[in-house]
């Protein structure tokens, strides 16, 4: 017989936070007091500072039945890195707050701490406290990101201008794929079956090419696709009060979301448009400056598309596809 796993319960919230810690790295010469105390202690030296936020919820945001605690730890870094990315910022330190029933096995949180070091090592991310607690409805997670940017560079939503360029990173659709594979709404084939799938369980920030975006100066406005595509295109179009302009056949969907939107008979360009968690950037740039943006981007080995233009007030958010062209609705992931 084995035997029981050990839970929270059983561990209590002060060996519990330890031994979490113990799996993570503070070290950061800007990080003068780390995990231990009541807050942590940053020194930022002449740079700005970016803070972003997320949460997610089980049964919300993800399904214990196809997330291992790594896949979860390492996405919900990730989420948040990709808001850095879109601004260009350097990741710096993160703080993290867990809830869950009492007999939640500790391995679980033990391994989701894996996932979060691993991610965290690699983007020189030192994590620097956060907060365990019960819960009485699943589990709950936190997570605050800093980072930092040189005065006056982060890229932000606002600043397009019309005449401009969209352009995209990578491909779409291709998480959304992953999600309806993994809750078996679909069948792919082996080969995007995994990728699909990988993208859902284990995005990759664009964080490098996000700081190189920045330092080329091309940038008008970035924003990530984390909501979805369609939504991001409204967020850039009403933070200055224009529209956009989508090609539908410069779209970059990838042949896993196209099958999936088959399988389910969807229009392909709804489903990849309105499919969200690819965590991509889409940026604007002058017309001259496109293919200078897109050599950056795939010199990082990404792709990069460009995929419309900013239009002015009152042209609203367009798709033409097959000589017609129609309105593109802000849909994708919301909570309520």
């Amino acid at each position: 017989m084995s035997e029981k796993p050990e839970t929270l319960r059983d561990v209590g919230e002060i060996d519990m936070i330890r031994r979490l810690l113990e799996r993570v790295s503070s070290a950061d010469p800007s990080v003068v007091l780390g995990p231990g105390d009541d807050c942590a202690l940053l020194a930022p030296n002449d740079e700005e500072t970016v803070l972003t936020c997320d949460a997610l919820v089980e049964g919300v945001h993800f399904d214990f039945g196809y997330f291992a605690p790594e896949d979860l730890g390492h996405r919900v870094v990730a989420a948040n890195l990709s808001d850095l990315a879109s601004m260009g910022a350097e990741p710096w330190a993160a703080v993290l707050s867990l809830a869950a029933p009492g007999d939640t096995p500790a391995s679980t949180f033990e391994r989701f701490y894996d996932g979060v070091a691993g991610i965290s090592d690699r983007y020189g991310l030192a994590v620097v406290g956060g907060d365990v607690v019960g819960s009485r409805g699943g589990v709950f997670i936190s997570v605050a990101l800093l980072g930092k940017v040189p005065p006056g560079t982060a890229m932000t939503r606002a600043g397009a201008v019309p005449g401009d360029v969209l352009v995209l990173t990578g491909e779409i659709g291709l998480a959304q794929a992953g999600l309806d594979s993994l809750g078996g709404r679909v069948k792919l084939p082996h080969g995007s079956k995994k990728a699909a799938e990988e993208r859902h369980l284990r995005p990759e920030p664009r964080v490098e090419l996000g700081k190189r975006l920045r330092e080329s100066g091309l940038v008008h406005a970035c924003i990530d696709t984390s909501d979805s595509l369609a939504i991001s295109f409204y967020h850039i179009a009403t933070s200055q009060n224009l529209g956009v302009g989508v090609d539908g056949g410069n779209l970059p969907i990838s042949a896993a979301a196209s099958d999936a939107a088959a399988q389910l008979g969807l229009d392909v360009y709804e489903y990849a448009l309105d499919g969200g968690e690819d965590f991509e950037l889409l940026f604007a740039v002058a017309p001259e400056d496109a293919d200078s943006a897109v050599r950056i981007i795939e010199e990082t080995g990404c792709r990069g598309s460009v995929i419309g233009t900013i239009t002015e007030h009152g042209e609203g958010v367009t798709l033409s596809v097959n000589g017609g062209r129609k309105p593109i609705p802000p849909k994708g992931f919301s909570h309520f």
